[in-house]
């Protein structure tokens, strides 16, 4: 067995899927959704809200990672939090 010692970035266009699988849509996106957090846009303007994704943000960040993926959450109405 393997062990990962160290985090290294790797370009996506650089890899080749050894055993493709095809998925339908609803189970591709809820991959996309369990990798990216979800916030909103902080009334400042100037920042984001995190409304899903705190353990995958601090995993991130303890990874020395910079940026993260993210999906963006708009309220209902103007009353929303």
């Amino acid at each position: 067995m393997t062990t990962a010692t160290e985090v290294q970035m790797v370009p996506v266009d650089a890899i080749t899927v050894l055993n493709p699988r095809a998925r339908n849509r609803r189970v591709f996106y809820e991959l996309i959704t369990s990798i990216a957090i979800t916030v909103s846009r902080h009334r400042s303007e100037r920042g984001y809200d995190l409304v899903r994704g705190q353990g995958r943000l601090e995993a991130f960040v303890a990874l020395g990672q910079s940026e993260i993926p993210r999906l963006s959450s708009r309220p209902r109405s103007r009353t929303a939090l």
